[in-house]
């Protein structure tokens, strides 16, 4: 980096540019960071760049609590702007969202129930689940044998 008004601003741009990465997926978020990284080292060293590091590693344990304190630990020296504020709850609704999945998953029942909304199509919606767990459920050989020999990938 050449110019100084840009080493001025370049961990801002990079910090909002890896938090708009985060936004659409943790690796994408990752990778940016080590590109960020490598092009600004200066980055590094950067309260962004570890706040961001802290994030994802919060994402990638699940863990919200620590996502939270991350935030408040930073906006405790540096004020969070309506921008930063909007993007950094949107990751931590997704971090929600993936947790509840992981909790549905977790759960006696392989089929996720129905929102409230929806009650009505109970019948319909339980005989399509059980339906495809029990496609799910047949064996390897049945696919080898359903698909026509000239598409099947060699």
């Amino acid at each position: 980096m050449d110019s100084t008004l840009l080493k001025y601003s370049a961990k801002d741009y990079f910090f909002k540019a890896a938090l708009c990465h985060f936004c659409v997926d943790m690796l994408n978020a990752k990778l940016a960071v080590q590109k960020y990284e490598e092009m600004f080292p200066a980055f590094s060293d950067s309260r962004e760049c570890k706040l961001v590091k802290k994030l994802l590693d919060a994402f990638e344990e699940q863990n919200v609590d620590a996502y939270t304190d991350a935030v408040k630990e930073y906006d405790t020296i540096s004020r969070l702007d309506q921008w930063l504020t909007t993007m950094l709850l949107r990751i931590k609704k997704a971090l929600q969202d993936d947790e509840s999945d992981l909790s549905l998953r977790s759960s006696s029942s392989p089929v996720p129930p129905l929102p409230l909304g929806y009650r009505h199509l109970a019948p319909f919606y339980n005989q399509l689940s059980s339906q495809c767990l029990n496609v799910l459920a047949l064996p390897l050989s049945f696919y080898d044998t359903a698909v026509p020999p000239n598409l099947r990938e060699h």
